[in-house]
């Protein structure tokens, strides 16, 4: 991620992305429950149709809980469709933060 613009991630990268809760308390935002656990990983043969990403999805992080269905379609429509505005960024979202 520290490439920046026009990176290219290697097949066999993973990035977790964890959506927690945003809440209010003593006039400060703290952190609340998690609402969704994302996970990503390259694989450029395995996922060509989803411009080599895989994508799964949690809700509140809990297996039992999958909102996305690889083997049903899930990630195509659910996730790739968003992803392909970034297609000048290998179809993330995400930048380095230090």
């Amino acid at each position: 991620m520290k490439a920046g613009a026009g990176r290219h991630f290697p097949d066999g990268s993973v990035i977790v992305f964890d959506l927690l809760e945003a809440k209010q308390e003593g006039g400060a935002l703290t952190e609340g429950k998690r609402k969704l656990l994302g996970v990503i990983v390259k694989n450029s043969k395995q996922y060509s149709a989803t411009g080599g990403w895989g994508f799964e999805g949690f809700g509140e992080g809990s297996p039992d809980k999958r909102l996305v269905d690889p083997a049903k379609g899930g990630a195509k429509t659910q996730c790739f469709a968003c992803h392909m505005a970034q297609a000048k960024h290998d179809y993330v979202f995400s930048n380095y933060r230090p």
